[in-house]
Parts: C-alpha cells; sequence; structure tokens
C-alpha cells in the first residue's frame, strides 16, 4: 500500500543564548581495590539540573551506602552541598547522581564517596569530578507544516560545528502550524566568530538521520568575546536572519 505524499517547510531563525556527553572519569582515593567512575558532562549550564551515572567496581559483597555533593567557591542555589549530601544505600553496580548547578559562571566538584561501615574496619573509596558551568548559547528552528496531516514523533538532532551537541524528539507538528525547536550549546570559551548549527530530522522514521526522506537545516551564528570567559554576544546583521529552507517531500513509513 502506497503511503500517502506529504510535504514539509521549514523556516529557520537564528536566535541566542547552551549538550554534548563526557568520558568516564575517575579522580579517586581510598582503598586501593574499589573503583568509581562518573559519567556525564564536562560543561554545563547555570542552574541546570544534570544526572551523572556512578559506576561501581569491586563493591562486590556486604552493605555500601553513598553520597554526593557539590563543592565550588560560588554554590548559590547549587544542590546538594557538603552539609546536606544526597545520600542512600548502593543495590546495584552503578547509581544516578542528581545536581543542580549554581546560579553562576564557574567551576564546580562533584564528590561521590561510596563506604561499607559494616567491616572490620571501614572500607571506602571517594572520587571527584571537574564541572564547568556555563551561560549557554540557545539554538531555535523554527519547523511549519503547511499541508493538512498531523506529523507526530519525528526524531531530531543538532550539531554544532560538526559535533552533536542534542538530540530530542518533537512530539506533535500539527497541520497548518509552526513549532519552535529549542537546542542549548554548552562550550567553554568558544572560539570567536562564526558557527554552524545544523538540526536534521528523521521525518521518514527510518531511524537514520540525513536520508533522502529527512530535513535538514542549517545556518551560521557568531559568537563574541566581550572581554569575560562566559559572556557571548550573538551578532547578527540585521539582527535576526530568516532563511526559506525549501519543501520537502516525504513519505512516512508509519503513515497509511
Amino acid at each position: 500500500m502506497i503511503a500517502p505524499s506529504r510535504i514539509i517547510a521549514a523556516v529557520l531563525a537564528v536566535a541566542m543564548l547552551a549538550l554534548a556527553t563526557a568520558p568516564l572519569l575517575a579522580s579517586a582515593d581510598g582503598n586501593a581495590n574499589l573503583r568509581l567512575y562518573v559519567k556525564g558532562r564536562d560543561v554545563t549550564g547555570i542552574q541546570i539540573t544534570d544526572t551523572y551515572e556512578i559506576v561501581v567496581i569491586g563493591a562486590d559483597s556486604g552493605t555500601w551506602t553513598y553520597k554526593y555533593y557539590l563543592t565550588g567557591d560560588n554554590l548559590t542555589d547549587a544542590n546538594p552541598l557538603v552539609g546536606t549530601p544526597s545520600q542512600g544505600n548502593i543495590s546495584e553496580t552503578s547509581f544516578l547522581a542528581t545536581v543542580t548547578m549554581p546560579n553562576a559562571v564557574g567551576t564546580v566538584e562533584l564528590v561521590v564517596n561510596i563506604t561499607q561501615s559494616s567491616a572490620a574496619s571501614p572500607t571506602w573509596q571517594t572520587v571527584t569530578k571537574k564541572i564547568e558551568v556555563v551561560r549557554p548559547v540557545a539554538l531555535l528552528c523554527q519547523v511549519r507544516n503547511p499541508t493538512t496531516t498531523d506529523l507526530s514523533a519525528i526524531p531530531y538532532k543538532v550539531y554544532v560545528d560538526g559535533e552533536e551537541t542534542d538530540n530530542s524528539t518533537l512530539e506533535l507538528l500539527s497541520a497548518g502550524s509552526t513549532v519552535n525547536v529549542s537546542s542549548a550549546w554548552y562550550a567553554k570559551d568558544p572560539r570567536e566568530g562564526a558557527h554552524e548549527a545544523i538540526y536534521t530530522f528523521d521525518v521518514d522514521g527510518d531511524g537514520m538521520f540525513g536520508s533522502n526522506d529527512d530535513l535538514t537545516v542549517s545556518y551560521t551564528f557568531y559568537t563574541k568575546d566581550d572581554g569575560t570567559n562566559w559572556a557571548l554576544a550573538l551578532t547578527v546583521a540585521l539582527g535576526i536572519i530568516v532563511f526559506v529552507v525549501g519543501f520537502l517531500l516525504v513519505r512516512r513509513k508509519n503513515f497509511r
């Protein structure tokens, strides 16, 4: 059965104001037979709540507890802190640490400790992860559906200068509607000048981004260093530039 054709037009607008994941990192002390690794972002935004995965190796028996907290020079509105750490029991080979960053830029450290207090002599290990807190660069893409057919569950990815920075799903693009798709780019001291942002929508639902029936829109935005290590200004001639990307004829495999 041949699926009906549908058309998507994308209109891309440039805006301003920051996800890449970091590799495993461990800077630890304590008992040598224990290992802790932290999986999560090295750079994040002010007042962002992030979740980090803590991988535990060597705590195979006994009752283990954990606690974690943030330290740093400026921790206003950050959570949890050393005086009120988050804590609990370890029941798997990993657990999640959810932290809220401060409302100012700077460097913080996530400190994680695990302990087996029931042992003859307490067994423990501590790991710290350095995290840079920055002001984000926000990117905006406007997607318009001029047809009479609703579209839903469209996965998309975002790239800045060739590196994937975000991915999510556009839940609904109603017939005749225009939807703003925003994304945050977290970068510590990005180079001044031009950068390329690319949004790729898996319109045909085949799980492959950038295939013939997908929609890819791109534009150039600019950052300017105003003399500090964090402030970014988006400089665009005429303020906001709108690119008409064109029309894309698509067939959704799941539409009958």
